[in-house]
């Protein structure tokens, strides 16, 4: 299809059916004809979260803040896989029982919170009012991670 409604129609469709690699699709088809449309790049990442494809999403989010570093979903986005990978890197790190390593690991961790946290501050700065549950995120990582 050519048409960018009838476009726009079909990823709704397949979204709402939850078939997100056909979304995707018709997704890149739309981003052929306008590659910054942060609006197609915004759902593209979210549908690649929402099939546990971070990789892809990250890239994609960081498309998004290259081209408008105020977005807040891709903030938001960015931080959220950034937390995940955090969370799974702490569970496998605190199952670690060489003193060394875990040391190593946890370093490692934190340093993925970090990153975590710096998009969650980002999205914060951009809410005009207080998110409780990005409030409480932010809190968790400080503690995990041992940021002050």
């Amino acid at each position: 299809p050519k048409n960018p409604v009838f476009i726009q129609h079909l990823i709704n469709y397949y979204i709402s059916k939850n078939e997100n690699e056909k979304a995707i699709t018709y997704i890149n088809t739309a981003l052929e004809k306008d590659p910054k449309n942060v609006d197609y790049l915004n759902v593209k990442g979210n549908l690649l979260q929402d099939i546990n494809d971070y990789k892809a999403a990250k890239v994609v989010y960081e498309e998004i803040i290259s081209i408008n570093p105020n977005h807040l979903k891709a903030n938001m986005g960015l931080g959220d896989i950034y937390f995940t990978e955090a969370e799974d890197m702490y569970d496998k790190a605190s199952k670690i029982l060489d003193d060394k390593l875990y040391t190593a690991k946890m370093n490692e961790t934190k340093a993925v919170y970090k990153k975590s946290l710096d998009y969650y501050t980002k999205a914060r700065n951009l809410i005009d009012e207080i998110n409780p549950a990005l409030e409480k995120r932010i809190k968790n990582i400080k503690i995990k991670a041992q940021i002050k």
